[in-house]
């Protein structure tokens, strides 16, 4: 077994999932957001796994390859979900729409995912056929997410200031919301936006 400069990257975020997850398993009457949060790192686990067996210079590692992305786009479920929970669900009709899109794609690329890892296991020396296209699911939906925390940011910093803007005349802009959170909640979800834009 020869391990690849990838294997690194899974083991690091092996570790990073592992230790928020265990921290968050730890926390007493945990809210639900709280536990969104459990899943999603949960599923980053099994990300960091099959990126290790992906890269772990085997016959077979292959096999693995698009489980690496399932499981990230398994973990969007959840993520969406933690989203509209923060601070308070009060888009109830569009998070269900959302969460059930990425519920969608999720079991999409897990069935991808379990069909090639059945065929490659079965004949590990034949070439892999694997569709190159299925790879930019992935940073779609990424790009989806991000979008996702940055919408819920304006929607929770204009919702505070809105009696304040009926008083004045005006409304708060889109760009000033963003770029200037009103409350804290609005803040926690414009970094998550942030934070997970690096991913792309």
């Amino acid at each position: 077994m020869s391990l690849g400069i990838f294997a690194l990257v899974g083991v690091i975020m092996l570790v990073l999932a592992g230790t928020s997850f265990g921290y968050l398993l730890q926390v007493q009457n945990k809210a639900r957001s709280s536990r969104m949060l459990l899943w999603f790192f949960l599923c980053i686990i099994f990300s960091s796994i099959t990126t290790i067996l992906t890269n772990s210079g085997t016959a077979w590692e292959r096999a693995f390859a698009p489980a690496q992305d399932a499981t990230l786009i398994l973990s969007g479920v959840f993520l969406v979900r933690f989203a509209y929970m923060v601070p308070e669900d009060d888009q109830p009709g569009e998070s269900r729409t959302l969460v059930a899109v990425f519920a969608l794609l999720a079991l999409f690329t897990l069935g991808y995912a379990s069909i090639f890892a059945a065929r490659t296991l079965s004949n590990p020396t034949a070439p892999p056929e694997e569709s190159q296209a299925y790879y930019l699911i992935t940073p779609l939906a990424i790009l989806a997410a991000v979008l996702v925390f940055f919408r819920r940011s304006i929607h929770v910093s204009r919702r505070q200031t809105d009696s304040n803007a009926k008083r004045s005349g005006s409304g708060v802009a889109t760009t000033e919301a963003l770029l200037r959170p009103k409350n804290q909640p609005a803040l926690v979800l414009r970094n998550y936006g942030l934070a997970l834009s690096i991913a792309l």
